[in-house]
């Protein structure tokens, strides 16, 4: 316990002045007290999907009251900050998961430092505390993996110099919480975090949610080519951890896998959940292959069919695509030319209605819509005369969620993508 009037001081900060408060019990774990509260450490193992191995833990703080209750994270912080002390809890955090580590030294060391922590540490050098703590515990920098929850950065020079620091020491950066609150692409561009951690909404979402569920892989995508690896924490189902590994997810945390423990988890200790996981993913991959194989299957042979048609006759478009626009669920088809350019107008089937979605009227059917940065014409160019199917998305011309089937072919001495939409709900 410290005194109010005397906690801000550089010496009751110090690393030698907290390590001096922690209390090993029988087993040699350790605990401090932070004003009438015992806190210790807590780990929960951060499980690489791709490995189906453990790789890390993050530390985190748990606490008790006087008569025994525990007292949530959130409510120690919140009477930190009312405080004005969240610079001392968040280093004796620090100092207890260090402490407390033990086998998770093998592997990354995940540990939050609280965004107001840095406008408290001294200027000139915010991480003299973090350099200290990991000499003097014989820890690589390396394998510390420095958790900031940028929704609560509010002075982005500050912010900027610590990450700077940090990474000067040898830590790695791990966006926390992103998608929550006001979170967005900008800090990730900015910082290039090792790692960003996808607030567990997502799970949640992408598990009620079939459009947020089909949103996740770019998301996940763009967070790849930005330089980023991808954890999804909070998963506590076996459809959320489905989700995970079908979205692409590099790590994954939560109940689902492992809860929080006082003691680590052995590295690279293989989890079952994952193993079991990967062989349902793989069963259910298959059988989701096949389904939509049979469903996609005739339209894809009558768009062959229309397409040599239009290859060996002067047969008009809506006539060779009859065929297609009988088919259940087929809503119209087009032709490109060898830039992505449409050729005449759009036919349609007669279930279908072009002037069905009103709100999209300005841009559907326009002749001569340039259509080249679209995938199902790339793909048909670059597998000439192979059919080519794309995902769904939504269509400009109906505001249906679609899935295009087109196939590149020559008429005469002319190239032409022919393409059909179906409708995909």
């Amino acid at each position: 316990m410290f005194s109010d009037n005397t906690h801000d001081s550089a010496n009751e900060l110090s690393y030698d002045s907290l390590r001096t408060v922690l209390q090993p019990d029988a087993e040699g774990r350790f605990s401090a007290t932070y004003r009438g509260y015992q806190c210790s450490s807590a780990f929960q193992p951060i499980v690489s999907l791709t490995h189906a191995r453990v790789v890390g833990h993050e530390g985190l703080i748990r606490a008790k009251d006087a008569q025994g209750q525990a007292v949530p994270p959130p409510v120690l912080l919140e009477e930190a900050i009312a405080h004005g002390d969240i610079l001392h809890l968040d280093r004796l955090c620090r100092t207890l998961h260090v402490a407390n580590a033990h086998k998770a030294r093998e592997g990354w060391l995940f540990l939050n430092i609280h965004p107001e922590s840095f406008s408290r540490a001294q200027q000139a050098n915010r991480t003299a505390f973090m350099s200290t703590l990991l000499q003097s515990n014989d820890m690589q920098a390396k394998m510390v993996v420095v958790e900031i929850l940028e929704e609560l950065i509010e002075d982005e020079d500050n912010f900027r110099d610590t990450v700077g620091q940090l990474r000067d020491l040898g830590c790695l950066l791990a966006i926390d919480d992103f998608g929550a609150g006001h979170s967005n692409f900008d800090r990730i561009w900015q910082v290039g975090p090792e790692i960003v951690k996808l607030d567990r909404r997502f799970a949640v979402q992408c598990e009620a949610d079939e459009r947020a569920r089909r949103m996740l892989p770019r998301i996940v995508n763009m967070l790849h080519e930005a330089g980023s690896l991808v954890l999804l924490e909070g998963i506590e189902t076996l459809t959320q951890a489905m989700i995970a590994l079908e979205s692409d997810v590099d790590f994954a945390q939560g109940y689902y896998f492992a809860r929080p423990a006082a003691e680590p988890l052995t590295v690279h200790q293989v989890i079952p959940a994952v193993t079991d996981l990967w062989e349902r993913y793989e069963n259910e991959s298959q059988q989701h292959y096949r389904q939509r194989r049979e469903r996609i299957a005739v339209y894809e042979q009558t768009i062959v069919k229309a397409a040599m048609e239009l290859s060996m006759r002067s047969e008009s478009l809506a006539g060779a695509c009859s065929s297609f626009l009988e088919l259940e669920k087929s809503e119209f088809c087009y032709m490109l030319d060898g830039q992505g350019l449409q050729v005449g107008s759009s036919v349609w089937s007669n279930e279908s209605n072009q002037d069905a979605a009103s709100s999209y009227h300005p841009i559907a059917g326009i002749n001569g819509a340039r259509w080249s940065r679209r995938p199902y014409f790339r793909r048909a160019i670059e597998h000439f005369g192979q059919v080519q199917t794309t995902r769904p998305y939504l269509s400009t011309a109906t505001g249906n969620l679609c899935v295009t089937i087109s196939i590149a072919f020559l008429q005469g001495n002319e190239t032409r993508v022919l393409c059909g939409d179906i409708r995909w709900n």
